[in-house]
């Protein structure tokens, strides 16, 4: 899941704040069948970076 932060404060607790930008583009690949081509063009942040 493409994320901008990984530890927002919220009342209910610790949340991750999707990246406005790439999470649409995300779900359109899931949708359109393309999720490989996406993937492949968006590789996955390393924990902590």
């Amino acid at each position: 899941m493409p994320y901008s932060s990984a530890g927002l404060r919220t009342p209910a607790g610790t949340a991750v704040r999707l990246d406005a930008r790439k999470a649409p583009a995300m779900f359109a690949a899931i949708r359109n069948d393309t999720i490989d081509q996406w993937l492949a063009a968006n590789p996955q942040k390393s924990p902590g970076s």
